[in-house]
């Protein structure tokens, strides 16, 4: 059993975002989501 985690880690200056090292965490289209999906966490904080 796995468990696939995304981890953001939001420092004052930097943001740091853990993945998993498969390729399916690592395209493009993921790519565009998880900056979308940081930046809606930055707006609802």
């Amino acid at each position: 059993m796995r468990i696939n985690k995304i981890i953001r880690i939001y420092g004052e200056n930097i943001i740091r975002i853990i993945k998993p090292k498969q390729l399916r965490f690592w395209i493009k289209s993921k790519a565009l989501r998880d900056v979308d999906e940081t930046f809606d966490d930055i707006l609802r904080n």
